[in-house]
């Protein structure tokens, strides 16, 4: 997929958007910079092309709206904020805080708490570069790879596994849908209009290969 802030967070907060809804993009509006083109490690011929800012707009399925921001240059430590919009109120997700406010209310409220702690345990093996993943995106890491080693140490040859423990996981066909997206928003960047979130199918793949 390469690099650049779109593929390596935004690719994330568009399966997050779906996952949340239960709706996909049908058509996106984007635009993807690179600001800092050089540093004190990459100058003189040499120039950074991955994207370190993008803003996206989406139109999803059955009507809602979405709004995405990626800024890599915010001062401070990396923060992620998720904000949920509908006719009684709002949700919101801060790192892996859940918190909401009813019509009506003044306050929000701390509806989930995210308690898990990363044990030193849990990080060995991890390659050192990993350790600076946002804490959400590492923790969800880390549940993955216990659910898949759960998924084979439910069977005793341990040569298949159990299907249940995953269940949750993305599906190819939800990276399938998360890349054309990604690959709409790059083309809207690129012609400065809104573009078509057209996902191929099993049926269409079958035909291209045959042909």
């Amino acid at each position: 997929m390469g690099g650049g802030v779109l593929n390596m967070i935004g690719s994330h907060l568009i399966d997050i958007i779906t996952f949340l809804t239960g709706q996909k993009a049908i058509k996106v509006r984007g635009m993807v910079k690179t600001f800092v083109k050089q540093t004190e490690n990459i100058g003189g011929i040499r120039h950074i092309t991955s994207d370190d800012f993008c803003s996206i707009q989406m139109e999803l399925s059955r009507g809602a709206t979405a709004s995405i921001t990626l800024n890599t240059h915010v001062p401070g430590q990396f923060k992620q904020e998720l904000l949920v919009i509908g006719s009684e109120g709002r949700l919101v997700i801060r790192e892996a805080d859940l918190f909401g406010l009813t019509t009506g209310m003044t306050r929000e409220q701390l509806l989930m708490a995210d308690i898990q702690h990363v044990t030193e345990r849990q990080k060995q093996g991890i390659p050192p570069a990993s350790n600076e993943l946002p804490l959400p995106y590492f923790k969800g890491m880390l549940k993955l790879i216990d659910a898949l080693k759960e998924s084979f140490e439910r069977r005793k040859e341990r040569l298949s596994w159990d299907d249940e423990p995953v269940t949750l996981a993305a599906t190819f066909e939800d990276g399938m849908y998360v890349q054309t997206v990604l690959d709409a928003v790059r083309e809207s960047d690129r012609t400065g209009t809104w573009q078509p979130v057209v996902v191929v199918n099993e049926d269409d793949r079958n035909r291209f290969f045959i042909s």
